[in-house]
This record gives C-alpha cells, structure tokens and sequence, in this order.
C-alpha cells in the first residue's frame, strides 16, 4: 500500500457541471446501531446495521453573491470532492442557512442539511 496523502487544495463541492466557492465541507456519515443482545451471545453484546444517514456542512469564507442561490427546505445533489477523480454524490434537504455580516471582514456563511435517500457511505 502506497502512502498518499490528500490536502483540502483538491477538494470541491459541485452540483452537476456547477461549481461552487466553498472553502470547507464536512460529511458526517453514520449508521444507527440497533443492540440486539440475546442468550445466544455468550454475554458479549450483540448489534446489527440500522438506518445510514449523513449531515452535510458547507462553509465559505466569503458569500459569492448571485452564486449560491440556496433555499432552505429544499433539495439538492451535491458532489463533494476528495480530489477531481475520488467524489461522494449526496442528495441533501438544506435545513439551515447562516450568514455573517461583519463590518471589519468578509461575510461567511454555513449551509447545513441531512441526506435524502440512498448514497455510498463510505471513502476510498
């Protein structure tokens, strides 16, 4: 096995051939464990796999106006970049949408949402 370590340089988030100005995406990707603990078990704790689910969060450092026309409650399929080859696609209900305005700096925002439907939850 080859070491080959990724910076955030090669990241993306995209929607179709759309590419959007974030500086940051975070995929928290996770499976409800479901106990099943029986006599069988041998008094070890016994589980099996449950809904998958994920919690995408979107960061820019400044808000590219015109071009991040989002709305919350809406759906989108987003394409979040490891590199240009390597990409997770997540169909994603937008739940909350936070602007910053400061006056001494730029104005960031934070876009968060929970996956809609079936995707590959893994990394490779």
């Amino acid at each position: 096995m080859t070491f080959n370590p990724l910076s955030g340089v090669t990241g993306s988030v995209s929607i179709g051939a759309t590419a959007f100005a974030f500086t940051k995406w975070t995929l928290e990707m996770k499976c409800v464990v479901v106990k099943a603990n029986n006599f069988t078990g041998g008094g070890y704790q016994q589980v099996v796999a449950g809904m998958v689910s994920a919690s995408l969060t979107l960061e820019a450092d400044t808000y590219d106006q015109g071009n991040m026309a989002f709305s919350v409650g809406e759906t989108y399929d987003f394409v979040l970049g490891y590199t240009s080859e390597v990409n997770v696609t997540v169909h994603v209900l937008i739940e909350s949408i936070s602007p910053t305005v400061d006056y001494e700096n730029g104005q960031p925002i934070k876009i968060s949402g929970q996956s809609n439907g079936s995707f590959d939850a893994g990394i490779s």
